[in-house]
């Protein structure tokens, strides 16, 4: 993962701080060629400091192919909305069901959800368990 930008002088209530990841699928280059231009244009906002990770699947990107090199199709979406509306904020895990090991991905999914809640809460923010 990449610093990119972010300014410590900012003095707003709460650092703000983006992750974007790009390239989970290595058949879909338009990520992370999006993300260098962003980077090469000066377009990521200067409050924030960003996190990128621009190549998530190194071997299938190399490979031009959906998988990693052991064979495994990387999808796990983690979502975590901090909007003041009730309705909309909250943390949320996807995964895909519809594979042979899908219990093995449901409780990873479950894990990580479980253990991102606690250390929200334990840093004194309200945490919304959407679910899973």
């Amino acid at each position: 993962m990449i610093p990119v930008g972010g300014n410590p002088h900012y003095a707003g209530a709460d650092p703000i701080r983006i992750g974007v990841f790009a390239a989970i699928h290595g058949d879909e280059p338009a990520g992370p060629l999006a993300l260098l231009e962003l980077i090469e244009a000066s377009a990521l906002d200067d409050r924030a400091t960003w996190f990128v990770c621009p190549l998530l699947n190194p071997s299938g990107f190399a490979r031009g192919v959906r998988e990693n090199a052991a064979g495994a199709d990387l999808f796990f979406s983690l979502h975590n909305n901090g909007s003041s509306d009730p309705d909309q904020s909250g943390t949320e895990v996807w995964y895909n069901t519809g594979r042979t090991f899908s219990d093995r991905n449901l409780a990873l999914a479950r894990l990580v959800q479980a253990n991102l809640l606690r250390r929200i809460r334990a840093l004194g923010y309200p945490a919304v368990d959407r679910g899973i």
